[in-house]
């Protein structure tokens, strides 16, 4: 019996000796594989895109809405609840505009325009398949994947009470 228990302790040393050494087979080989597929620079980042947005709001007779809140909503927002992100609001001419750089798989949002006085009906416009111009961007600037841009106009109407 003596003999059988050495058998099966030299047994799992020899087995511990292979795997070991399969191990720092495959970790010789995964560090061969890392070195070959370096491509020529070290460069670490994220990718971004700068969007733009702008537009006018004005009312149905076509005059100007200052202070109209203009919020951006994505489609993690909308499945999550939420209202969007102010991110601006209208001037004295009914303009807004907008410029932010961020990810560029954010290719739908929800534009959405409010008015807080409470006098005129909020609108929103889907916006989506957005086109990345990479015409302004340095072939180093591989993060880089360009600018996206949206005019969106919105006419609001008086709400029903505010007559």
């Amino acid at each position: 019996m003596h003999s059988q228990f050495k058998n099966n302790l030299t047994f799992t040393s020899m087995k511990k000796s292979i795997l070991a050494g399969i191990n720092a087979l495959i970790a010789t080989l995964m560090g061969l594989l890392g070195v070959s597929c370096h491509i020529g620079y070290s460069e670490y980042g994220s990718p971004y895109a700068t969007f733009e947005m702008s537009g006018t709001v004005t009312d149905e007779q076509e005059q100007p809405l200052e202070n109209i809140q203009v919020a951006v909503r994505d489609r993690w927002d909308r499945e999550n609840g939420s209202l969007g992100y102010v991110v601006c609001s209208t001037n004295s001419d009914g303009q807004y505009a907008w410029r932010t750089q961020t990810h560029p798989w954010r290719d739908s949002f929800e534009i959405i325009v409010r008015d807080t006085a409470g006098v005129y009906e909020s609108d929103s416009v889907n916006v989506g398949g957005l086109e990345f111009d990479r015409s302004g961007v340095s072939k180093q600037d591989h993060w880089n994947c360009g600018k996206a841009e949206v005019q969106q106009d919105f006419v609001l109407g008086k709400k029903a009470d505010n007559d």
